[in-house]
């Protein structure tokens, strides 16, 4: 039988990898900072082991679309549009008192969107349908 090999991975995908990966650390970075995080209240002990779990989710889902899995773009896209909500309260809420935190959370979500965009755009969107 004759297989083909895998399509060769776009720079877009290439970049929307690592936009992600630096959405994630842009997430842990806003995360040690907020102070005012009702998880920090609770202590180091509750908010570190959240923190592994969710960046291990993220970083699962990232491994997935960078190998072409179609379902993992959809879910990146999913959560992102899921976080907006909560994610509008945490800005106003902080954006007086903490302009770092509102500052970090309006980068995060423009580095998910601009990957959720390389990835569901030309030659992205390409390369999902042909590694499928």
């Amino acid at each position: 039988m004759d297989t083909l090999p895998p399509p060769t991975k776009p720079q877009a995908v290439i970049t929307a990898t690592y936009t992600l990966w630096g959405s994630v650390v842009v997430a842990i970075i806003k995360k040690l900072a907020d102070s005012t995080s009702p998880e920090t209240h609770q202590g180091v002990v509750l908010t570190i082991p959240l923190l592994i779990t969710i960046c291990a989710f993220i970083g699962i889902l990232i491994f997935n679309i960078s190998t072409g899995k179609n379902w993992a773009r959809i879910l990146l896209v999913f959560l992102t549009v899921l976080s907006l909500v909560p994610l509008a309260r945490i800005m106003l809420d902080t954006s007086i008192h903490a302009p770092l935190i509102t500052t970090l959370s309006s980068v995060q979500i423009v580095m998910q969107f601009y990957a959720s965009f390389l990835l569901f755009t030309e030659p992205g969107s390409q390369w999902f349908k042909e590694s499928t």
